[in-house]
């Protein structure tokens, strides 16, 4: 959430660059980790099917986020960008604290 508010606050090009590459490459390795989680969480029955609606889920997510936030853009205009963004930051570091803890050893 840090890269994502140095980003919006600081109106320069290069420190724009950085911050989002950095951000792509803090996030980019979620997914496979939520999987992981998902899968020392859970009873191996579960495991294909669990896997296959998450994502399911993340796909119809990553279908209907786009455009119901550029809905919202078109009507408000650019601005509102950033703080969507933020946003759903937030509640993806708000989920991924709600999971248990798990311990390092495999059982």
């Amino acid at each position: 959430m840090a890269l994502e508010l140095l980003f919006w606050l600081v109106p320069q090009f290069y420190v724009s660059a950085v911050a989002v590459a950095f951000q792509g490459f803090f996030l980019g390795p979620l997914f496979p980790a939520a999987v992981v989680a998902c899968t020392k969480l859970l009873p191996k029955h579960l495991h294909v099917s669990s896997i296959g609606f998450a994502a399911a889920f993340g796909g119809s997510g990553g279908a209907l986020f786009p455009y119901a936030v550029g809905a919202i853009a078109q009507a408000k205009g650019v601005k509102v960008l950033q703080p969507i963004v933020l946003a759903l930051l937030a509640v993806i570091w708000l989920l991924w604290l709600m999971l248990p803890r798990m311990n390092r050893k495999r059982e």
